[in-house]
């Protein structure tokens, strides 16, 4: 059966797809199918080659199952198993071409995975290399039964239109993931220091909070968040904060010599105090709109007293495990009194604990020993709350 001729029509549908795919759920989903649909094929196949040989490779399938492919996680097994083994792979690797499997492989008809292919239907087989950055290649195959005709220069020079728009779309997907990567890491750092942080938009409408925020929500009448918006309790707190959040948004749309910010303490009868710093979110001429970050809101709960991971404490510092224990007490704020209460100690050994270590981190006084804790990278290390979910 001969296959239809693809319009510019249908190649600009798949490109439109291609590019489309980093934002989809299951990326290249939708490029995968138009791909395999516009090629007639009963498999459209994109590999993206593991790093190294100890990893999985990432390999998304499109098929059709009405064509001779009834078991497909048999033949999809098949097709992953031979992925990195077969010598149609080896040349694409060197040549970054475009070949069918008879071109690249002598007596290709023997080989294990076209063999293992034909079980499924399959007889027509091409590929092509995609070069990828800070990786080794990835490939797109398609492949079609025994009624449909071979793959043609056509096909193939098709394939290589497409080639530079899946290499940039994966160029731009890498950059995504790595951006995604890097925001994940700073929120955890802020989560870890117990600094609570809201992300809203030009419309004052909570894009993103922290887990560090949630938990404090969670803490506090004195601020919550009510669908997608924040909502301050006091009235004349309430006033205060929408002021500051629209002068935020303000300054970002329109950004001034003079940097913004303001600040306030929400006050919470039979809960914690909250402090809240208002400022705008860094602005951007590439695209401006209501729908981007536009504020930032950092809360502190003034009642949280997490300590500081001991280990961490008595590695900085060299500190003894003891002194350790008696260090991260105090930099959580805890009187000596209240640290030997904990501590099941007396607050004269408390106090003689506190001398040594006062001498070994060159402090003088309590405060001083809170600021140099504080200001170290040991609230880093605290653990994230186990009671939070993980947002998505």
């Amino acid at each position: 059966m001969n296959t239809q001729k693809i319009t510019p029509h249908k190649i600009l549908e798949i490109i439109t797809h291609i590019h489309q795919g980093s934002l989809e759920g299951s990326p290249w989903k939708s490029f995968l199918h138009s791909l395999r649909t516009q090629f007639s094929c009963d498999f459209a196949v994109l590999t993206l080659r593991r790093a190294t040989p100890s990893m999985e490779a990432l390999m998304m399938i499109d098929c059709d199952i009405a064509q001779g492919t009834s078991d497909i996680e048999a033949a999809t097994k098949v097709f992953s198993d031979y992925t990195f083994d077969n010598p149609l792979v080896d040349m694409l690797a060197r040549t970054g071409g475009v070949f069918t499997f008879e071109q690249a492989v002598s007596s290709w008809e023997e080989n294990p995975f076209y063999v293992a292919m034909t079980a499924f239907g399959i007889k027509h087989i091409v590929s092509m290399s995609i070069d990828r950055p800070d990786s080794e290649p990835g490939f797109v195959t398609l492949m079609r039964n025994a009624n449909q005709q071979n793959f043609v220069d056509d096909d193939k020079q098709i394939l290589l239109t497409l080639r530079p728009h899946l290499e940039q779309a994966l160029k731009v997907h890498s950059i995504l993931l790595q951006t995604a990567q890097e925001k994940r890491i700073y929120s955890e750092a802020m989560t870890r220091l117990t600094i609570g942080t809201v992300i809203l938009d030009g419309d004052a409408q909570v894009l993103e909070a922290n887990q560090a925020a949630r938990a404090i929500f969670e803490r506090t009448r004195a601020i919550t968040l009510q669908g997608n918006r924040l909502f301050v309790a006091k009235p004349r707190h309430r006033d205060f904060f929408s002021r500051a959040v629209s002068d935020a948004i303000s300054w970002c749309e329109h950004p001034r010599p003079t940097p913004f910010s303001q600040a306030l303490r929400l006050e919470c009868i039979g809960g914690a105090d909250i402090g809240v710093l208002v400022r705008p979110a860094p602005p951007t001429t590439l695209y401006r709109g209501r729908g981007v970050a536009s504020a930032i809101i950092h809360l502190e709960d003034f009642s949280s007293s997490e300590c500081v991971p001991e280990a961490i404490v008595a590695q900085l510092f060299g500190l003894t495990k003891s002194e350790a224990r008696v260090a991260a007490m105090l930099a959580s704020g805890l009187t000596l009194t209240d640290a030997g209460t904990k501590l099941n100690l007396t607050e004269s050994s408390v106090r003689t604990y506190s001398k040594k270590i006062f001498a070994k981190m060159g402090v003088g006084r309590q405060a001083d020993l809170v600021r140099l804790v504080l200001k170290s990278v040991a609230p880093l290390a605290i653990e994230e709350p186990s009671n939070i979910a993980a947002q998505a």
